[in-house]
């Protein structure tokens, strides 16, 4: 059994729906959601809250919903055959999740986890595909997500492929460590979960243990207590460069 089918069985989700129309009108105004449309659909719209931890959606899972991220960070990920992962990005807002599905009919075909308490609008398949499947504003929108999805997506597969792991590992540490809303970072990251990043940069658990003395060596980091420290934002930056997984 995969690390990440292990991890999903211990999860309980517990998303809530937020019956406070204030906030999630803040939200729709906020990044004019309902611009996307010619008809109104904010009346279709509702809010939910997702823990660090939680799945939004699993590899596989039916998909009813279309969902804006409107607060907080996702970690997107694919699962092999062979029981490894394969990274595909970060999403910040405002990103759409569940629009290929919906234009394809299929099955959700990546992981996407919940990284920092975030809030996401989502509206029925329903009543998308009944007032917005022509609609040309938000037919445009979906055009320009899974464009940039699939610039992400070769983005990775260059990082991975031609980045020694040292880079690939700062990249994916600032992508992981940037909360957006807040512009501050979470500078610790439990050491349990190295098996899962090595799966994801595509290397060994004990490569990737070996840069990361690297980078403790250099200053860069901290090991201790079962947790990664990051301590000098800067070098890592540098390290990182314009590469990131988003």
């Amino acid at each position: 059994m995969s690390y990440h089918l292990l991890k999903k069985l211990y999860i309980i989700p517990s998303m809530e729906i937020i019956k406070n129309n204030s906030l999630l009108y803040s939200y729709i105004d906020r990044y004019k959601i309902n611009d996307l449309f010619q008809t109104d659909m904010a009346q279709f719209m509702e809010l939910i809250y997702y823990q660090p931890g939680e799945f939004l959606l699993h590899n596989g899972q039916q998909v009813n919903h279309i969902y804006f991220l409107v607060s907080g960070k996702i970690k997107i990920y694919s699962l092999l055959e062979n029981g490894k992962s394969f990274l595909n990005r970060f999403n910040r807002p405002l990103s759409i999740l569940g629009e290929v599905e919906f234009l394809n009919n299929t099955l959700s075909s990546c992981e996407v986890e919940i990284l920092f308490p975030s809030y996401c609008i989502r509206m029925p398949y329903d009543d998308v595909k009944k007032y917005a499947y022509n609609d040309p504003e938000f037919l445009r929108f979906m055009i320009q997500s899974i464009s940039h999805k699939l610039y992400s997506t070769n983005n990775v597969t260059n990082i991975n492929q031609l980045y020694p792991l040292e880079n690939r590992l700062a990249s994916y540490l600032i992508s992981l460590s940037l909360d957006e809303d807040s512009l501050l970072y979470i500078d610790e990251i439990k050491t349990s979960s190295l098996k899962e990043i090595a799966e994801l940069l595509a290397t060994s658990y004990r490569h990737l243990n070996r840069i990361i003395k690297k980078l403790m060596d250099k200053g860069i980091i901290e090991r201790e207590k079962g947790k990664i420290k990051i301590i000098d934002f800067e070098k890592l930056k540098e390290l990182a460069g314009n590469n990131v997984y988003e």
